[in-house]
């Protein structure tokens, strides 16, 4: 008597055979591969929104009439390193995902730049001890014929920024108040 994949064990439970069982354990290792990669990815939306957070503070810094450059140098550093975390597990990330960290990215970059540029127009102008007094008192020398270029440059940024589609990003600001009509729990 030859013994059925259906038959029932000791304790009377049915084993499923073997091809349902390899099935249903590539079935699971396929969704465990999904769940990584979803984390993964919103892992990475979530520090790009922090990221854009700090270059849309230092954008309305620097857009100031004597914005601080080298307090503005700092923070560009740090947020150019939340990009590169972000961008960190590019292997994993849909490419909707990459392509709006690396324009970001490439935005932040582009202000570093432009900030270490207008620091070295300082350094390089002799007008150390006046940029030196005014950094004591929360300023900094400004070109007077650059302005409006940085002020346009700035302003292509923000728009740059603006066009960045958010459709994938987590919105994790949203809290819940009491009293809220929007909130109420929806019968389905």
């Amino acid at each position: 008597m030859s013994r059925s994949s259906h038959a029932p064990h000791a304790d009377g439970t049915v084993r499923a055979s073997r091809p349902v069982r390899g099935v249903m354990m590539a079935a699971a290792i396929m969704m465990a591969v999904a769940a990584i990669v979803g984390g993964v990815n919103w892992n990475a939306l979530s520090a790009n929104n922090a990221a854009v957070g700090s270059l849309n503070a230092s954008i309305d810094a620097y857009a100031k009439d004597s914005p601080d450059l080298d307090a503005l140098k700092t923070a560009q550093r740090q947020t150019d390193a939340q990009f590169r975390d972000a961008q960190a597990l590019g292997v994993l990330q849909l490419p909707s995902v990459r392509s709006t960290i690396a324009a970001n990215a490439a935005e932040s970059a582009r202000l570093s730049r432009q900030i270490d540029a207008d620091l070295a127009k300082r350094t390089s102008s002799g007008d150390t001890s006046a940029s030196d007094a005014n950094a004591a008192e929360g300023g900094s020398q400004g070109g007077g014929s650059s302005n409006s270029s940085e002020a346009e440059k700035i302003n292509r940024m923000l728009e740059q920024n603006k066009k960045v589609e958010m459709k994938n990003v987590p919105d994790t600001s949203k809290t819940t108040t009491e009293g809220d009509e929007n909130t109420s729990p929806k019968p389905w």
